[in-house]
């Protein structure tokens, strides 16, 4: 083989190594979104199962609470209320606190232990309780008051979303590896192929 040659050897198996690099990356890419996106949507739906609203309907807003991309291998995954589509009594920052960040299934927590708002003095100083009841109602005088004027119980609160999403994703990078692995052994069968 002359020296021509074994250059434009070299430089074929160069390309040829480039392509292999860009096609793991995209498979890596491709395994990465679908896996980390059944995750979260797995995580989501195990905290709403922990509890059925009795009072309102759900609006499943927690399921956009976050973006994610997977370029060139590198995860970018952001978690915060701007992404959600849905529109509550609330702001979406506070359900994303209460409920994504906290685990609480609803409530509302008093700021300050000298705080009475409309609803009369907080049960329990910064611990979310249920208002209820949830229609219109007739008080002792006879007279028609608003719904969710009255405290009730303390609300529900499971492992959060965010916990629950944290914890899989670190079981998930404990499998990177063999993932990462797999797919490069796939590449380069097909690569030897070549």
């Amino acid at each position: 083989m002359t020296r021509e040659e074994k250059i434009a050897w070299l430089k074929k198996k160069e390309k040829q190594l480039n392509t292999l690099t860009k096609n793991i990356n995209k498979e890596l890419d491709i395994k990465y979104t679908k896996d980390i996106n059944k995750i979260i949507k797995k995580a989501i739906n195990d905290f709403y199962s922990t509890y059925r609203p009795k009072y309102y309907k759900r609006k499943w807003s927690l399921k956009y609470m976050y973006d994610f991309k997977s370029t060139k291998g590198d995860i970018l995954l952001d978690f915060d209320a701007k992404y959600t589509r849905a529109h509550h009594r609330v702001d979406n920052d506070y359900i994303f606190n209460l409920v994504f960040m906290q685990g609480y299934h609803g409530g509302a927590p008093s700021i300050a232990a000298d705080k009475v708002d409309r609803w009369g003095e907080h049960p329990d100083t910064g611990v979310p309780y249920w208002r209820f009841p949830p229609k219109p109602w007739e008080d002792e005088n006879g007279e028609m008051q608003p719904p969710y004027t009255e405290w009730g119980r303390k609300a529900k609160q499971d492992k959060s979303p965010m916990d629950r999403i944290n914890e899989a994703l670190d079981k998930y990078e404990e499998d990177m590896p063999g993932i990462q692995r797999d797919i490069i052994k796939k590449e380069l069968k097909s690569w030897l192929r070549v």
